[in-house]
């Protein structure tokens, strides 16, 4: 059976008032989900404060991009799993089986800032801010020397990139 407008104007009037709060309700929940979302929008990820030095300075220094307390990052490759993430981490993260995201998808590198042990924080990397260049699976720096060199490419295939790639150790 469908629900028609009643054609009583008494009844119809009713209607109108009992949902007019509901209606008001719901648009200030909106405009308060947008402006919260427009605040959020505005707030650079640390990928963005990446791609942004590399792009103005020729170098990243991940201390810079990533303006939170941490001691060491490590950095996953595209398709890395879970379990192996956690795994490497061990009890750097023992909350990682949680907080981890289950894969690492394949225009992304997944960074995991550790706090000396007391927690980890996870940001996802889009390769549009630069690829990580290294020979091992997980790239480790420790935040003193997590400063990493832009080095170009291009391909007719991906156009225009660059590469991140950590400096070597200075003499000590």
């Amino acid at each position: 059976m469908q629900n028609l407008p009643s054609t009583n104007p008494g009844q119809a009037a009713a209607n109108r008032r009992s949902a007019a709060p509901l209606q008001r309700h719901s648009a200030w929940s909106w405009a308060c989900a947008a402006l919260v979302g427009l605040a959020a929008c505005g707030q650079p990820t640390v990928s963005d404060r990446i791609g942004e030095q590399a792009r103005n300075s020729g170098m990243v220094d991940m201390a810079r991009a990533a303006e939170f307390a941490w001691t060491q990052v490590r950095i996953y490759t595209p398709y890395s799993a879970r379990h192996a993430v956690c795994k490497d981490l061990g009890e750097l993260a023992p909350d990682c089986l949680q907080e981890s995201p289950a894969s690492v998808a394949e225009g992304e590198f997944l960074l995991v800032f550790i706090n000396e042990g007391k927690g980890a924080r996870y940001e996802s990397h889009r390769r549009s801010n630069g690829h990580f260049l290294y020979r091992t699976g997980v790239l480790a720096l420790q935040r003193h020397a997590a400063v990493l060199d832009v080095v170009p490419y291009r391909s007719a295939r991906q156009g225009s990139a660059f590469y991140l790639k950590p400096r070597p150790p200075g003499p000590r």
